[in-house]
This record gives structure tokens, sequence and C-alpha cells, in this order.
């Protein structure tokens, strides 16, 4: 019996790309290549390129997401989807898989383009009861009032992408004439922009993942920073910054913390892999954002988490291609 083709995507359009690399490798270390045939399939702005398990280049046709290899034609099994931002956590690459009906482990179309839009995302989960810091999207520059969005939301806040991840583009604004400047980087990145109150306390992450089809917590990781916030260079090139598991928080509030993630997770209908971050400010949590592929490398936190709970990465992928196998 022929062993089921697994692709592995990852790369992307954005900055993300290098960590969606990164995520990439530690995946492949944790897939067998004695239960499955493994593709690494990179996209970036030229188009996908595949590779089979000796890294040697494969065709693959587009058109109907099939690889031309050996001379013969191969129809992947399961997509493995490692691309952080658009377009693998946005929705795109779940709609084109969707219409060539192809298996993919992770969150749907509904549930990745909800959660990556981080305004669309905080207004929904609101009305579910979640604690969401205050907010206000800016559609265009034109319509930028920084008077009203101070006078709303106060000083200082933080300006932020409406979709993009891992921090890109985000400023901590703490004067009225840091405002513009702000917004105007957040728009070189995405196509709208979030304004956001600053919550003050401890930055906490929970991850989910699911076992027997039901999801579960992980653990929850206290992240501690010497910057302004925890931006791009914290989270991946800081010397100081630490990442602490579990969390030096209360048993109640822990428990709280890996409940709420579980609840996020159901009610943004998410699958696969999943991470969710908060700030603790006076004994409450609120959600900063949810990460629905997060980042996956030796140095990212949910990995960091799953080693904490005893939980194996190569346990957790066999399960989730198995069961889409079975569908």
């Amino acid at each position: 019996m022929s062993k089921p083709i697994i692709a592995l995507v990852c790369g992307g359009f954005t900055d993300e790309y290098a960590i969606s690399m990164k995520s990439a490798d530690l995946y492949l270390n944790h897939l067998s290549n004695e239960k499955y045939e493994i593709f690494k399939l990179v996209l970036d702005n030229n188009g996908w390129t595949a590779f089979d398990s000796k890294s040697e280049a494969t065709k693959i046709n587009e058109s109907n997401f099939t690889l031309n290899h050996n001379g013969q034609s191969l129809k992947i099994d399961v997509v493995v989807n490692v691309i952080h931002g658009t377009p693998g956590e946005d929705g795109k690459l779940q709609g084109y898989f969707d219409v060539l009906r192809l298996k993919y482990m992770g969150c749907n179309v509904l549930s990745s383009s909800l959660s990556f839009n981080k305004g669309f995302c905080n207004h929904f989960l609101e009305k579910q009861g979640i604690l969401i810091p205050n907010s206000k999207l800016v559609y265009e520059m034109a319509e930028l009032d920084a008077e009203s969005l101070i006078a709303e939301l106060g000083l200082p806040c933080f300006v932020k992408p409406n979709d993009a991840g891992s921090s890109l583009g985000v400023s901590k604004v703490k004067t009225k004439e840091e405002l513009k400047p702000a917004v105007e980087l957040a728009f070189s990145i995405g196509e709208r922009v979030l304004v956001e109150s600053s919550v003050q306390g401890l930055e906490l992450t929970c991850g989910v993942v699911r076992r027997n089809g039901i999801p579960v917590p992980v653990a929850v990781t206290e992240i501690q920073f010497e910057a302004e916030f925890f931006d791009y260079e914290a989270k991946y090139n800081s010397t100081t910054t630490q990442e602490i598991t579990p969390a030096r928080i209360d048993k109640k509030t822990y428990d709280e913390c890996m409940d709420l993630s579980v609840q996020i997770y159901k009610k943004l209908g998410c699958s696969g892999f999943f991470r969710a971050d908060y700030i603790l400010h006076e004994e409450k949590l609120y959600l900063i954002e949810v990460n629905t592929v997060p980042g996956m490398s030796e140095a990212s936190l949910l990995p960091q988490m799953l080693d904490y709970a005893g939980m194996s990465l190569s346990e957790l992928l066999d399960e989730e291609i198995s069961d889409l196998i079975k569908k």
C-alpha cells in the first residue's frame, strides 16, 4: 500500500516568510518519512516551488495542485499549512484548497478570515462576552481624526495593521504627534488599521490543540520583555525576552486562561493548532489577538508549551493527518 502524500506548504508573501520556513523545518523533523511521502511546497512572489524528501525540485501543476514526480502525477492526500500571514492564515489558501477539494490541516475559510481580521474578530468575540481592549478601525488615511481617537481610546495606545501578524507594523503611541506616522506605517503593511487602548499588565499566551477531535489547552506561558511592547524584535531577536512556562500566576487565573482559550477556539470554529494572547489586567484577562497558524520554530511559543505539557508534536501531527484521511 502506498504512503499518504503530504504537502507541507510554507513561505508566503509577507515578512513572516522567514518564520514560516523555520516552522516548516520543525514540522519536517516531526513528520515520519516512513509513514508519509512528504513534499515541501514553498510559496513566494514567483509562485510555487516543490521539493521531495531529498530536497530535489519537483514540478507542481497549479491548476489542480498535483505533483509531477519521477514521471508520475501524484495527488496530494493532506496539506499541512505553515504559512503565517497572507495567504495561509487569512482564508485565501483555504478557499483555493476547498475549490480543489483538497484536505488540509487547520482552520477553514471562515475561521481563518475572521480570526485574521483583528477588528472584526474583536467585535465578534466581544459580543460573545470576551474582554477586549477598546479599539477603532481606520479604513483610510484621509479619515484619520487624531483628536477623537485619542479622546475615545486615550494615550498611550497601540496602532497596528488590522491584517498582519508577528507584531509587524505595530507602534505604541504616547503623544498625539506620534499617531499619524504610526497609522501611516500600519497602512504600509495592511489594508486597514486598528487603533487600540493600551491595557497594562502581564502578557500571557495559551496554546490549544486537538486530542481525539476535542480541543484541549496546552499550557500558559508568561512573557517578560524589556521593550515597550512584545514587538517583532522582542519576539525573535532579543536576548533579554523571557518566555516562562508555566506562567507564574495563581492557579485560578491559570485555569481561567486555559478554559478561556478553548472557549475562543470553539467560538471561532477553529481546527488544528491555535494560540491566544492576553494581557492580565487587574485580575482580568483581556484578549489581544489569536493565531490560527502559530509560529512553530524551535524558538516559538507553542512548541515550548508542548514540551512542558509532555505532548508530542509528532503524535499530534499524525492524529490530525489520520483524521483528515479518514474523512
